[in-house]
């Protein structure tokens, strides 16, 4: 056996033996050569290869490619053919195949034999003990997916004919974990289901037998909303017969209710009972186990609104009162501000942590200082700490130190995490990655109908690779939806008729129970007509809330409309000087909202009692008054001491009757996005700014729009979407030209020849910094003259031009020496200097170390990294590490490259990659390669 070659699940490649893999290297090159292996029986056109694989390119080019890549392969067959005396891969000018006569085993071949029709038991159990999982899954090129089609139907063809032989030949326990993958592998295929029923009941399980028929019913209403076929109930009712299995009610779990009490965050709510959910808090309890064993989760729990996600959490967090809890609300106001719903958590950390847990203040803390303003005040001076991490890592750091510190396992919950901002979602995903190494319990409540497609995207990943337990929430049953209501209005179980059709018009929703119920309560009446003159078959929830509503008094619903338009959380303090109303009214405003379910009181303040009464007011509203009451917010909030953050005070003014008044504030959002790496924020908050600018004035909306823009393209850039950062540069300098505004173009210029470098056109970026540099020399502006020498440099040395790229990074490095007091902006208060001489230092000694200048070389890189020490701060230690790795490499030092980099070892247990680890993990491989390791 000259190869063995395993298709399923992932191409492994490896000699006879199996003891020497081949590294077959690019994806491209691994998808090639398993084609090959596929269709080793056939001669493969190259002309139709080439199109197959390079369908965009043209003709030429397409060959051209095919060419090179079989070039790869045969390199890479080329010390077997040695080995052997056998060629592997027969190729002519027309024409390519892996040769069919040599002695090469493929899983797939294999499994194609063993799965052939006619094939005995045995040989049917090796086809499926060979399915590792699908074809190819990390191939993602068209031509796979009609074979990985293919051999997924033949594996469930198998199992299906496998577990029916086995049932015939009285086989039944050895049938069954086949019957199991079949079922696993196709949930919604009523035959797989019925054949593993069949089989449980042949040897008399009858607790299998019912727990799969109940999950099998749950998985057809959650993905098709239908019942199981009549021929699966049919053959259910038939198994209930045989073992003896019954509807008992008798027998059934008793409803779990509840005394009202207090829990976290809900310090005076009265709670409404709780029905049903045993299986959910089953769930929460067995994380809680393996949380207080050390290996935490992350819990996401979704489900339509009223449906009891809230319900659920203050159920289970009343029967495990010796826990560590910090809650917080998402609101929507925040859906683009920065980890807003954990800043609260943060700032409790710090306080709860003992002095001793942050002395010496750990080198990632001031990550975090951008959302803890008293974080310098407690260490005295920023200048103490340093930014040596990103704020993602900084934040599950000191979620982990909370951890560890916590008497208890610590329970971390977002409620209405549909409206958190995509960097905590990220978050979420990376703390996932870490969680089972941690004593913390995080549980997200969201509804997937409101969760934007950017973050269901992030929700699907973390699903996929099983890094969450997930859970949705069902209505109640129609018995759970009566034990409800007779619960709060005991009159009703004399009228099952009511009951009925408030569960048909309700559907099991709890909240949408509890709200009807309460304004029959409230009103007086019958169970046959509700205030408002509903009745059961007229149902809507705004007009069950409305019904409610309409017996508030003028003031008073004024101003809960005023709390409404706030979007969150609110004080007495607060309402009172924004409704321009006595505080012994608000107060007594208050209570009444208290009284009728409206509103609950938390730790510091008020909110509403659901979201979706909140929505009800504020609807309620006219837009005038709407409009006039989000300025007063704005105007009371931007005069607050310390003043409401960017974000808030812009959604205010965009909603106000001053709408223009926004502007300064989503700009000022916009770039604390972009400081956060928040790039997709960045870019709505610069939408929602373009989109006000057609309410200026003619020059001042071009200045402003072209401001706007220069940040909207950045963000375009860093999010992935050159394109579009492309257009939008474009039509920038179209309007600076327009203006005749020098001082902007400079600044487009700038910002274009970035885009060009990202995008791979150093070219292209070149000519911008060239007209960068021209604009900064007649302006003399030292920032934009640095960034220009900066980029002319970096295009210089990916052109070759070595003795150019000395010459622009020998003027940058003495125009940053002659100006130390020069500071940047964007850099934490850094002096330019301390911020881009090291890596001007570092680049200098790779274009000394090109030209085989070895002392300037080593001189400068050496100096770079010694800066940077000195500057402590993670990326630029990083990048001159690196910088200085790679001049030892041109002088092919293995052994220096690798003692450059010992000190970085902990930077590639990061959580984020940047590009200076993902370079500095090369050179180290690399290095290692040649050192013989």
């Amino acid at each position: 056996m000259i190869l063995r070659a395993s298709l399923f699940q992932t191409l492994s490649v490896t000699t006879g033996d199996g003891h020497r893999p081949l590294d077959l290297g690019s994806p491209t090159n691994r998808s090639l050569f398993a084609y090959l292996l596929l269709h080793r029986a056939q001669q493969l056109n190259r002309r139709r290869l080439a199109f197959l694989f390079w369908s965009r390119a043209t003709e030429s080019a397409a060959r051209r490619n095919l060419r090179q890549y079989i070039h790869n392969i045969r390199i890479t067959l080329e010390p077997l053919e040695i080995e052997s005396g056998v060629t592997l891969l027969l190729a002519d000018g027309s024409s390519i195949q892996i040769n069919p006569d040599a002695s090469i085993w493929i899983d797939a071949e294999s499994f194609k034999h063993h799965a052939r029709e006619g094939a005995t038991i045995n040989e049917l159990q090796e086809a499926i003990a060979l399915y590792k999982g699908d074809l190819l899954e990390d191939v993602y090129d068209e031509w796979c997916d009609e074979q990985r089609g293919t051999f997924r139907q033949m594996y469930l063809s198998t199992l299906d004919r496998a577990t029916h032989l086995l049932l015939n030949a009285n086989r039944h326990a050895e049938a069954i974990p086949y019957a199991q993958k079949w079922a696993s592998a196709e949930p919604l295929d009523e035959a797989a289901h019925r054949r593993l029923l069949t089989l449980y009941a042949a040897i008399g399980d009858r607790a299998h037998a019912v727990q799969h028929y109940q999950s099998l019913v749950k998985t057809l209403a959650d993905e098709l909303n239908a019942e199981p076929l009549p021929e699966t109930q049919s053959l259910y009712q038939s198994i209930q017969q045989r073992l003896g299995i019954r509807e008992n009610k008798d027998q059934r779990l008793k409803i779990k209710e509840t005394q009202p009490r207090t829990i976290f965050n809900h310090p005076s709510s009265i709670l409404s009972p709780f029905i049903g959910r045993e299986h959910e808090l089953a769930l929460l309890d067995r994380a809680l186990a393996q949380t207080q064993q050390g290996s935490g989760q992350v819990v996401l729990i979704a489900g339509e609104a009223g449906i009891g996600k809230t319900r659920l959490i203050q159920e289970y967090l009343a029967c495990h009162q010796d826990i560590t809890v910090m809650q917080n609300n998402c609101h929507e106001l925040e859906s683009l501000s920065p980890y807003a719903p954990l800043r609260q958590t943060l700032q409790q950390c710090l306080e709860l942590l003992p002095p001793s847990a942050l002395e010496p203040p750990p080198s990632w803390l001031a990550a975090i200082a951008p959302l803890v303003p008293s974080l310098a005040e407690r260490f005295h001076a920023s200048e103490s700490l340093d930014n040596s991490t990103s704020m993602r890592e900084a934040i599950i750091n000191l979620l982990v130190a909370m951890g560890h510190h916590a008497a208890r396992p610590l329970h971390i919950i977002l409620d209405d995490l549909h409206w958190a901002d995509t960097p905590t979602w990220e978050l979420i995903g990376a703390f996932a990655r870490r969680a089972s190494s941690t004593p913390i319990l995080m549980i997200g409540l969201y509804r997937a109908e409101d969760l934007p497609e950017e973050r269901a995207r992030l929700l699907r990943t973390l699903q996929r690779n099983n890094l969450t337990v997930s859970l949705t929430l069902q209505p109640l049953t129609p018995e759970q939806s009566n034990t409800l209501a007779e619960k709060l209005h005991p009159t009703l179980s004399a009228n099952p008729i009511f009951l009925s059709r408030l569960y048909q018009e309700t559907e099991g929703n709890p909240f949408f129970i509890i709200e009807t119920v309460r304004s029959l309560n409230e009103s007086g009446r019958t169970a046959n007509v509700l205030p408002g003159g509903l009745t059961p078959t007229s149902l809507s929830l705004q007009r069950v809330v409305e019904a409610r509503l309409d017996r508030l008094t003028t003031a008073s619903r004024e101003v809960l409309g005023i709390a409404a338009a706030m979007g969150r959380a609110f004080t007495l303090t607060l309402l009172e000087e924004i409704s321009e109303t006595a505080a012994q009214d608000v107060i007594q405003f208050i209570e009444t909202w208290m009284q009728r379910g409206l509103v609950s009181e938390e730790a510091k303040g008020y909110n509403f009692r659901h979201d979706k009464i909140r929505q009800v007011v504020y609807a309620g509203m006219s837009r005038a008054r709407r409009e006039y009451v989000h300025r007063r917010i704005a105007v009371i909030l931007e005069t607050a001491v310390p003043p409401a953050d960017a974000v808030t005070l812009a959604h205010h003014f965009a909603r106000s009757d001053q709408p223009l008044r926004a502007l300064p504030y989503l700009t000022e959002a916009g770039e604390m996005a972009m400081r956060m790496r928040a790039y997709h924020d960045a870019r709505q908050f610069g939408l929602q700014a373009v989109g006000l600018l057609g309410q200026l004035p003619g020059p001042r909306q071009r200045e402003e729009r072209i401001d706007l823009n220069i940040q909207l393209a950045q963000a375009y850039a860093f999010s992935g979407d050159l394109t579009r950062a492309s257009e939008i540069l474009n039509e920038t300098e179209r309007l600076a030209t327009g203006l005749k505004d020098e001082a902007r173009l400079g600044k487009i210029f700038r910002h274009t020849a970035q885009l060009f470098w990202l995008r791979g056109l150093p070219e292209t970026a070149g000519d911008y910094a060239r007209r960068t540099l021209r604009v900064a020399e007649e302006l003399d502006e030292a920032q934009l003259l640095h960034s220009s020498l900066r980029m002319l440099g970096r295009v210089s040395l990916a052109l070759s031009a070595f003795d150019d790229a000395i010459a622009y990074f020998s003027r940058s490095v003495t125009m940053l020496e002659e100006m130390p007091t020069q500071k940047l902006p964007a850099s934490g208060g850094r002096s330019m200097r301390s911020a881009d001489l090291p890596v001007v230092l570092g680049y200098l000694g790779v274009a000394y170390a090109r030209v085989g200048a070895w002392e300037q070389a080593l001189t400068s890189a050496r100096r770079g990294l010694q800066l940077a020490e000195a500057s402590q701060t993670w990326e630029t230690i990083a990048f001159a590490r690196m910088q200085l790795a790679f001049v030892h490499v041109d002088f092919h030092d293995w052994k220096a490259c690798l003692n450059v980099m010992q000190g970085t070892s902990d930077l590639f247990e990061q959580e984020t990659l940047t590009p200076s680890t993902f370079m500095l993990l090369g050179l180290r491989g690399i290095g290692l390669a040649h050192s013989g390791q």
